[in-house]
């Protein structure tokens, strides 16, 4: 029996549908894929690289409207986003490391908006375009998950733990001798 009689005989004669969530792993799932990884985490990494690409697209638009109505500085915000985020999906795809990947991403999407804001002139007259911010910890729940999300939440970038370097702890050099 072939493989498309097979899955006909399956679905009831019908042929199967392919969800949405099926289409992006299958597309995105060999960018920075490792054999160690697990379904989960090849599904967070394939729509991380999805959302990415989705959103260095759209950032390109967002950044030439400022630059069409007259605001160069703010037009390059996005513009950069844009370079940062597909030079970090390039670096994924040739390190596979996707905690790095993860922490450029939601660190881009923490940093742009109060960057934007500052050139816009503050809270106000950048319409309070640092409200997207609140972004990258809704990302970390996504991609990395809740204790992760509520140190985005709180510390922003100086909390993803997977990029800090391992430091032993420290054992006092005093002597525990009385005086």
């Amino acid at each position: 029996m072939r493989l498309v009689e097979a899955g006909l005989a399956i679905h009831g004669g019908c042929p199967p549908t392919i969800s949405a969530v099926e289409r992006v792993v299958g597309l995105f799932g060999t960018v920075g894929a490792s054999h160690s990884e697990t379904d989960e985490e090849r599904l967070r990494r394939s729509l991380l690289v999805a959302l990415a690409l989705l959103i260095s697209f759209l950032t390109v638009f967002w950044g030439l409207l400022y630059i069409v109505f007259g605001e160069p500085l703010g037009g390059a915000i996005p513009l950069t986003f844009t370079v940062l985020s597909l030079t970090s999906i390039v670096v994924l795809t040739l390190t596979r490391r996707y905690d790095v990947f993860r922490f450029t991403q939601l660190g881009l999407m923490l940093v742009l908006p109060f960057a934007l804001m500052i050139v816009l002139g503050g809270f106000i007259p950048s319409s309070v375009v640092a409200a997207w911010a609140f972004v990258a910890p809704l990302g970390a729940l996504a991609f990395a998950g809740p204790r992760e999300a509520l140190r985005w939440l709180t510390f922003g970038p100086t909390s993803d733990r997977s990029l800090r370097p391992t430091i032993p702890p420290c054992r006092s050099t005093r002597s525990r001798s009385s005086s």
